[in-house]
């Protein structure tokens, strides 16, 4: 979890810490051209062990209220061998258990898709989207 949190922050992302019964750690993003508006993309939440990734925030910032740019993002996170976030939690804020980050590969899906995350949301062309996401345009 450190080393994902470690990852967002190199990103450009910012971590703020909740205090209520459980800390989370909330991923937060300034996005280029929105006035200083940040995203509130996911939590992690260490005492009940998941990562929310919030779709649910999300889709109503340009250019997340497209669905295929939260569908794609969905996919990167479902790369991971132990991540399956369903097609109808893409307007929600589906969680994955930490359990799921204990292999490389599922920590290396999740920082993919952060990366595309934060690419997306800082404005890039969408041919830029297909390189952050590893596709060819």
């Amino acid at each position: 979890m450190l080393g994902v949190l470690a990852h967002w922050r190199e990103l450009g992302g910012t971590v703020a810490y909740g205090s209520g019964k459980e800390t989370s750690a909330i991923l937060k993003l300034v996005p280029y051209g929105h006035n200083g508006f940040k995203l509130w993309c996911g939590a992690f939440y260490p005492t009940s062990g998941s990562l929310a990734i919030w779709f649910q925030h999300l889709k109503a910032k340009e250019p997340f209220s497209e669905v295929t740019v939260r569908e794609e993002l969905r996919r990167l996170l479902n790369e991971g061998p132990a991540i399956n976030i369903a097609e109808s939690k893409l307007g929600l804020r589906p969680s994955v258990p930490l359990s799921a980050l204990a292999g490389d590969d599922s920590v290396k899906a999740v920082e993919r898709a952060f990366a595309y995350l934060v690419g997306a949301a800082m404005g890039p062309t969408r041919g830029q989207l297909s390189e952050l996401s590893g596709e060819q345009s």
